[in-house]
């Protein structure tokens, strides 16, 4: 009996010795294995992206620095970086994986049907090396469908990156334009590094088991650019929609009541004010004697004050909903000229602004781009000792994740 015939086993003087072709068949094996985890990493860092996507949507995530998941908080700040880390990460090792394939296919010395026979025994997930995955139309082939998978995690990263340049609390709404644009650049230059990482061992696989190269084709790079600016739509729809009904682009002048601290109606719309977060209703802080008051009904019943007597004046930035914006508001003492667009109230009387004097009365606390534009107040209130700093207190952030 044959070497070959004794099957897994050869004898040299009687010791049992692994037959080198078993080796060679068992990496492949082990190749092919690798390339499924990878490509089960990848649809479930999609899947990922699109749970956080739809909670971000949430109202009570869309005017939070973070996404809150039960008692765990997730900062926006670190999704956009985390997603393109992530990328870069499975991209490298599937090139990796694919490499080693491609050089394990270059040196085996199996019979070239045995080989087709693994490949057929034991495809990786989304069977790639399919012979239909180089025809440019056929969209249910396993590498159309990876193409779809990334091209929905590309999407919701880009969303994400959008929707924190302009929400409340999250550290991208301090970015200048020069800083999103780096971002771009490098969302795109992930992209092309998987695409030609990926490209050229997966053709060296494919024509050393079928004689065939993969193309990835205008079809496909259409798909997958109407795919990330769909997904990146979606996401922002409400965002990117005018959050003002009025010609002016403005909400107002007009009376307002205050329904907490940080947050008023007015028109029938439910308007968040930019840039701070108020006490929570529920809450209660320590005065200066260390007695327990409900700093949080203060701080609604001091907003309802500020705006009793007097109309105010918005400028939406964004819509959270149909009838939910985020926006700057102003107080229009009587004699004071309403501005007439919004040109002319970013160069209203900062004074007047309804952020601000929350702040600077000690009843809500500067985040996301308050940091930049009314940190003096805040500054200027803890050192009077005025409000919430006259005592002790839980940041609502605190408050909140502590309660929910």
């Amino acid at each position: 009996m044959s070497d070959v015939d004794r099957g897994a086993l050869a004898h040299d003087d009687g010791v049992p010795q692994v037959h080198p072709l078993s080796i060679q068949a068992a990496s492949v094996i082990r190749s092919i294995d690798a390339l499924s985890f990878m490509f089960w990493l990848s649809i479930g860092g999609t899947i990922l992206t699109v749970l956080f996507a739809g909670l971000n949507q949430l109202p009570g995530n869309v005017t939070s620095e973070s996404i809150y998941i039960g008692e765990y908080q997730v900062p926006k700040s670190i999704l956009p970086i985390a997603s393109l880390g992530f990328a870069a990460f499975v991209f490298w090792m599937t090139s990796n994986h694919l490499k080693m394939l491609d050089q394990v296919l270059a040196e085996t010395h199996m019979p070239f049907a045995t080989v087709q026979e693994i490949f057929t025994l034991n495809p990786p997930v989304l069977n790639i090396f399919h012979p239909d995955n180089h025809r440019m139309f056929k969209f249910g082939s396993g590498s159309s469908i990876l193409l779809i998978n990334w091209s929905v995690f590309f999407g919701n990263s880009i969303a994400f990156t959008l929707s924190s340049a302009v929400q409340r609390g999250a550290t991208l709404s301090d970015f200048e334009l020069p800083e999103l644009i780096t971002f771009g650049v490098l969302t795109v230059a992930i992209i092309v590094y998987g695409v030609r990482a990926i490209d050229g061992p997966l053709d060296n696989i494919l024509e050393r088991l079928h004689g065939s190269t993969f193309e990835f084709g205008w079809a496909r790079v259409v798909l997958a650019t109407l795919l990330i600016i769909g997904v990146a739509a979606i996401n922002n729809v409400d965002q990117f929609r005018n959050p003002s009904d009025q010609p002016d682009g403005l909400l107002g002048p007009s009376v307002a009541n205050a329904i907490d601290g940080e947050t008023l109606f007015v028109r029938g719309i439910e308007v968040q004010l930019i840039g701070i977060d108020a006490m929570e209703p529920d809450q209660t802080c320590l005065d200066r004697d260390g007695n327990e008051y409900p700093c949080g009904r203060a701080a609604t019943r001091h907003l309802e004050q500020l705006i009793a007597d007097q109309p105010i004046i918005c400028l939406p930035l964004f819509a959270v909903s149909k009838s939910r914006i985020v926006a700057s508001c102003a107080l229009l003492p009587e004699g004071t000229t309403a501005p007439k667009d919004p040109t002319e109230y970013l160069a209203f009387d900062r004074r007047l602004s309804l952020s601000g004097k929350m702040v600077r009365d000690g009843y809500a606390l500067t985040v996301g781009v308050g940091h930049k534009y009314i940190q003096q107040e805040q500054n200027d209130a803890q050192h009077d000792r005025v409000g919430i700093w006259a005592g002790s207190f839980e940041p609502p952030w605190m408050h909140r994740a502590r309660r929910d």
